[in-house]
């Protein structure tokens, strides 16, 4: 759980950077944080045994949710 904390620090380092303009990329977004977020949380969850779990607001969630899904 460490390592993974440690990998969201220095993710987030490297945002602080593109938004210096101190890396020749953009930073994430905030859908991008939210994926990472719900990845790693789901890393951990998993190593520690627990089912997995769809990303919130997925194509595959709003499909076994009955929704529809434009396209």
């Amino acid at each position: 759980m460490d390592d993974l904390r440690r990998l969201v620090s220095l993710l987030d380092l490297a945002d602080d950077f593109c938004r210096q303009q101190r890396l020749l990329t953009i930073a994430r977004d905030a859908r991008l944080r939210d994926f990472q977020s719900w990845l790693l949380a789901e890393m951990a969850a998993q190593g520690s045994g627990a089912e997995p779990s769809l990303l919130p607001g997925s194509v595959a969630r709003a499909t076994l949710e009955g929704d529809q899904v434009a396209g």
